[in-house]
């Protein structure tokens, strides 16, 4: 599957990418309420990609949301937990509004629910970020990114799916071209953790590519920002094409025997530091 490098984690004004992936917006109850049966494609998306799980809180009375839900899965391949706690207001009451797990999760066993106060709340069970991708509100605020990508067809504040997409998708797929597969050893994703900095480089991309198509909201030199945001996915596909981790096509000739060079246990990595690239 395609993965996405830069994205819109849940929060103020979500524009809901697969909000409803594991559950659909649910009634709450006055008592505690288990999850445990999700839905298939869901759960078919996690196994591919682990990613943070996320609870988008709306209805008629939002206050009526329980406090807490606490995921049971697999994380990194080993049984994890974690109780995160739903949106909460300056008053301390629930609120409307989306929150994700900070753990990237491949498989959910089960999500419990605190009691509620009510059942005029909804609450529905989507995807997060997957690990490693950026932010795409680290560097520019929500309200900018609705001035610009604002689905106009909706009565209420909503970003435009299809317009964003345009710009996350093409991004990853512009990484997936220069760094799949560099030495016939990966694909994407990568054998290998992607490294945090190339999630930083797809921010800087995705911000490029804004700008340009949306000049009069996104004002950045965007020429300038794709320029350098390509010099570093050039410098990290070359790190990566120097990562061999399989015996080469030509065996060498030690002493009259033909022989593969062993493969490495653990494959070294490229390293990024102010502005230069190394292998460790």
């Amino acid at each position: 599957m395609r993965v996405l490098y830069a994205d819109f984690s849940p929060g103020h004004a979500w524009n809901g990418r697969d909000p409803e992936a594991l559950e659909v917006a649910t009634a709450t109850q006055a008592s505690v309420r288990t999850a445990s049966s999700f839905l298939s494609a869901g759960t078919e998306a996690l196994a591919e990609l682990p990613r943070r799980i996320a609870f988008l809180v709306g209805g008629l009375t939002p206050a009526h949301a329980p406090a807490t839900a606490t995921i049971t899965g697999i994380v990194n391949e080993a049984p994890d937990t974690e109780a995160v706690a739903l949106p909460t207001g300056s008053g301390g009451g629930r609120v409307a509004g989306a929150v994700s797990s900070s753990k990237a999760f491949s498989v959910i066993d089960s999500i419990v629910y605190s009691a509620g106060s009510g059942t005029a709340a909804t609450v529905a069970i989507g995807f997060g970020l997957a690990e490693q991708v950026a932010d795409l509100r680290v560097i520019v605020p929500i309200e900018t990114w609705l001035e610009g990508f604002c689905d106009r067809s909706l009565s209420y504040t909503h970003l435009d799916v299809g317009a964003i997409n345009e710009i996350v998708v093409g991004t990853s797929s512009k990484i997936n071209g220069a760094l799949g597969e560099p030495t016939g050893n990966y694909i994407v994703p990568f054998a290998l953790s992607r490294l945090g900095d190339l999630a930083r480089i797809a921010r800087d991309f995705c911000l490029a590519e804004a700008g340009k198509v949306r000049p009069n909201t996104m004002q950045v030199d965007y020429i300038a920002l794709r320029k350098e945001a390509q010099i570093d996915l050039d410098k990290l596909r070359k790190a990566y094409a120097g990562l061999g981790v399989t015996p080469p096509e030509t065996p060498a000739n030690v002493g009259g025997a033909i022989v593969s060079t062993p493969t490495c246990a653990q494959p070294r990595r490229p390293i990024f530091a102010r502005g230069h690239w190394g292998i460790f």
